[in-house]
C-alpha cells in the first residue's frame, strides 16, 4: 500500500486482526478470510499472512483430460 493520499486506508479491524493472528490468536486461514469480509483481496491478504498468493487454473490445454462440456438438456433441444 502506497503511502499516497488516493490509495484506500485498511479496514482499523484488519490490522487488529494481524496483530490477533502475529499473537497466535486466530490462524492464517481465519485472518484471510476475516481480511477478505473486509474488503482485502485476496492476493493481499495472502502476502499479509505470509502466505503464497492462491493457485490459478491452468490453460485448458495444458490438462490431462479435456475440460467438461455442457451438454443441452431435453428442454433446450
Amino acid at each position: 500500500m502506497s503511502n499516497k493520499d488516493t490509495s484506500k486506508k485498511l479496514h482499523p479491524k484488519v490490522a487488529e486482526a494481524r496483530r490477533e493472528m502475529e499473537s497466535g490468536k486466530l490462524n492464517r486461514r481465519e485472518f484471510v478470510r476475516f481480511a477478505a469480509l473486509l474488503g482485502v483481496g485476496a492476493g493481499s491478504a495472502y502476502a499479509m499472512a505470509g502466505l503464497p498468493n492462491p493457485a490459478v487454473a491452468q490453460d485448458a490445454a495444458n490438462l490431462p483430460f479435456p475440460p467438461m462440456t455442457r451438454t443441452r438438456s431435453r428442454a433446450e433441444s
